[in-house]
């Protein structure tokens, strides 16, 4: 069983954003307004704070979240890497911001 099935499934949505420009404002926007009961966004990115898609797509999700929704955020802690560099401290820190993004 993956980890978001362990939580609680019925309380959460796994949206996989792919394409970032032309950003697919529209086709998520109408995405997000079909959860009537939205309280939370949670973007998470399995790169470093300081790198990533976040900077380029925080304003825009901000555009078009419903009013009642709250954007998070949930990522490595900054470094001047991209990569861990050993595969069980990426399978730790991985599990680490999966869990945190779940938690929320």
């Amino acid at each position: 069983m993956k980890e978001y099935e362990k939580q609680n499934p019925q309380n959460i949505q796994i949206i996989r954003l792919e394409q970032y420009y032309p950003f697919p404002k529209d086709l998520l926007k109408q995405e997000l307004a079909s959860y009537s009961n939205l309280k939370k966004v949670v973007w998470l990115q399995e790169e470093p704070e300081n790198m990533g898609a976040w900077f380029f797509v925080e304003h825009r999700l901000e555009e078009i979240l419903p009013k009642k929704a709250k954007l998070m955020f949930v990522a490595r802690k900054e470094s001047p890497s991209p990569a861990a560099g050993l595969a069980k401290i990426h399978a730790m820190e991985q599990a680490e911001i999966v869990q945190k993004a779940l938690s929320l």
